[in-house]
């Protein structure tokens, strides 16, 4: 969670807010697929935030300090997070391409991962069946993805007799998302190929004469959840951080059981013993002087300090 301040000038009132953000942690079964990756991906953007505010930003600050300090090496997942959103070969882009394509399989977008990707550090493709994917290396742990149901999933689309039916519902609402659904819903093209948007038809005002406006392409869920997150880490960008780290004590979900390796693999995987190192051999603890002065000044004995009122006193 952090702290900061909305509003902006032009007189506009100024805003301090807290928020709390809480999410699925990192997904590891023996099927992993588009959610899993969705929420892995989520997981390695924290975690490269994580490392920016506690690791560079905090060693930059002793730079800054003069402070005589040996740079601490940590783990970076820089890597693995251009792995899935860069462009134009990222797991994702990939995958918004396979589903534009006339028809775009699964196998066909395994067949692009392992043509692009290989050789990239965060990527394998095991020798396994087509169908079963690929693997990425995330700062957790390594996850093998299976493709087979990417395509369908990343297009989001709600089939058309669903849309229609809501369409002809007495609730005001349910019109409403029928009627989003039709717009955003593809319907099979008689070819059987590439699917098409079913819109109604309006005004073209490219032309001087009345025609069928092109519907705008909808964005994939892959589009659209790298747009919120994108968003999400501007605004975490933009208050001051502080983070609470939950550890799954052992295996059997049971009280006052501790499994050692359990814990010390995630407190390893997600940077809180590099984090302790950073700290422990530097200054965690630092306060301005008026503040120090404030808190520990009845603790001095010199003559002239500053006292709660702000002024100097014996």
């Amino acid at each position: 969670g952090g702290g900061g301040s909305s509003g902006g000038g032009g007189g506009r009132e100024r805003r301090q807010q807290i928020g709390v953000l809480d999410i699925f942690g990192f997904e590891f079964f023996e099927r992993n697929s588009f959610e899993q990756l969705c929420i892995n991906y989520a997981n390695e953007k924290l975690q490269g935030q994580f490392v920016a505010v506690v690791f560079e930003e905090e060693q930059a600050a002793y730079g800054r300090e003069g402070l005589s300090w040996v740079h601490v090496p940590f783990v970076d997942n820089k890597e693995t997070i251009a792995l899935i959103e860069g462009r134009p070969h990222g797991v994702l882009s990939l995958l918004d391409e396979e589903c534009l394509v006339p028809r775009g399989t699964d196998t066909s977008l395994a067949d692009k991962l392992k043509r692009f990707c290989v050789g990239h550090p965060s990527f394998d493709a095991p020798a396994l069946a087509r169908s079963e994917g690929f693997v990425v290396k995330h700062f957790a742990a390594d996850v093998r993805y299976t493709v087979a149901g990417f395509c369908d999933k990343n297009k989001d689309a709600l089939p058309s007799d669903l849309a229609q039916l809501a369409l002809r519902s007495t609730d005001a609402i349910v019109r409403a998302l029928g009627e989003l659904g039709r717009v955003g819903s593809a319907e099979a093209s008689p070819s059987g190929g590439r699917r098409a948007y079913n819109v109604p038809a309006t005004p073209s005002s490219a032309s001087g004469r009345r025609g069928l406006a092109k519907a705008p392409a909808k964005d994939t869920l892959a589009t659209q959840f790298r747009a919120q997150l994108s968003e999400l880490m501007r605004t975490c960008a933009s208050t001051d951080c502080h983070y609470i780290r939950c550890i799954n004590p052992n295996s059997l979900k049971t009280r006052r059981l501790l499994e050692r390796p359990r814990v010390q693999q995630q407190l390893q995987c997600s940077g809180v013993t590099d984090a302790v190192r950073v700290m422990r051999a530097a200054y965690p603890s630092r306060l301005p002087h008026a503040v120090f002065a404030e808190r520990f000044g009845a603790l001095g004995r010199t003559r002239t300090g500053v006292g709660r009122s702000g002024r100097e006193r014996e």
